[in-house]
């Protein structure tokens, strides 16, 4: 199993960033309870939390995958989808990108970028030990930079000193790189 992950993290169960509510929501709208494996119990918790345990999951049943992740540290675009679950997710069924949007200055209404990062670097805190995860992150306050693989900055040296396309040459070749902020 080889999974490259453009612009759409799973964050860890943190109520900061990816609370159980928000994976509940998500669970039912999107019918992922029925996409995971029946054998990733650690992918369906009592509270509907579990999501990112995912590639835990992946990582004890096939030993030899890997994953990579490519984001912007501040991708507007993923945000919107994550912050339908904040305050307790109290405006899931509400929520409205346009209003979310406009509403960039407030905490309560938009993920704050701080946090959108901090998720990242946790995922990356977790998994990098397994010597079969990358990740690509490329930085700045307001990226609005969102799916970089199809694109032409694929090719551009965005983080550090490194394109996009020599890290995912580099991932698929079995190199694990950890590369921007």
């Amino acid at each position: 199993v080889t999974v490259l992950d453009d612009s759409g993290p799973s964050f860890p169960d943190n109520p900061r960033y990816m609370p159980a509510c928000l994976q509940k929501n998500w669970r039912e709208l999107w019918g992922f309870s029925g996409s995971f494996p029946a054998d990733c119990k650690e992918c369906m918790q009592a509270d509907g939390g579990g999501l990112s345990d995912y590639a835990k999951f992946l990582f004890r049943k096939h030993p030899n995958a890997s994953i990579g992740v490519v984001s912007s540290v501040q991708d507007e675009v993923i945000r919107l989808f994550y912050s339908s679950g904040l305050q307790n997710c109290g405006s899931f069924t509400t929520a409205d990108p346009t209003t979310i949007t406009l509403g960039q200055a407030d905490e309560t209404v938009y993920m704050p970028g701080a946090d959108y990062t901090a998720g990242l670097n946790e995922i990356r805190m977790k998994y990098v030990s397994t010597g079969k995860f990358a990740t690509y992150y490329l930085g700045g306050a307001n990226q609005t930079f969102h799916q970089h693989i199809w694109r032409a900055r694929f090719y551009d040296t965005a983080a550090g000193s490194e394109s996009i396309a020599a890290w995912a040459k580099n991932f698929l070749d079995g190199k694990f790189e950890q590369v921007g902020p």
